[in-house]
C-alpha cells in the first residue's frame, strides 16, 4: 500500500515485540535482516495508490517481507497482522506471492530452481487495477 518508487534495501534487525511475543517488529536487539525491493508498477484506486514490487529477502527471518515493508511505511495489502486496519474491498487475502525459489540440493549441491506463476486471484486484481474506471 502506498507509492514506493525506485529500488533499495531495507536493512533493519527483526525481533519479537515486547508486548506480544508472537508479533515480530524491527527492533535494535533483533537479528540482522535485509530486504531488497524494486518498484515495478503503480496503481490507483480512488484516493489510494498501490505499488507492485519485486522483493527479495537477503536473509531468512520469519515474516521478514511483511515486517520490513510495514515498518518502511508500505504494508503488504491484505496483511491483517502487520498491515493496514482498513483493507481495500478486493483484498481478501495477503497480496504476496513467492514466484521464484532457488536453493542448493542438499546432497548434490546442484541448484534447484522453481518458478510459480501469479495465482488467478492475484492476477485478476492486477487486471482490475490496470483498467481506469470513471
Amino acid at each position: 500500500a502506498g507509492k514506493l518508487t525506485g529500488e533499495g534495501v531495507i536493512a533493519a534487525p527483526i525481533g519479537n515485540a515486547k508486548h506480544k511475543r508472537s508479533l515480530l517488529v524491527v527492533a535494535r536487539e533483533g537479528r540482522a535482516a535485509q530486504t531488497f525491493y524494486r518498484a515495478l508498477h503503480h496503481y490507483r484506486e480512488g484516493n489510494q495508490t498501490f505499488s507492485l514490487l519485486e522483493v527479495r529477502p537477503e536473509s531468512a527471518r520469519l515474516d521478514q517481507i511483511r515486517v520490513h515493508l510495514s515498518w518502511y511505511g508500505y504494508p503488504v495489502v491484505g496483511d491483517s497482522v502487520y498491515g493496514l486496519t482498513r483493507q481495500p474491498e478486493w483484498a481478501d487475502r495477503l497480496f504476496l506471492h513467492l514466484s521464484v525459489l532457488e536453493f542448493p540440493h542438499p546432497d548434490t549441491e546442484a541448484m534447484i530452481h522453481v518458478e510459480s506463476e501469479l495465482p488467478p486471484a492475484l492476477r485478476s486484481v492486477l487486471t482490475y487495477m490496470s483498467h481506469p474506471r470513471q
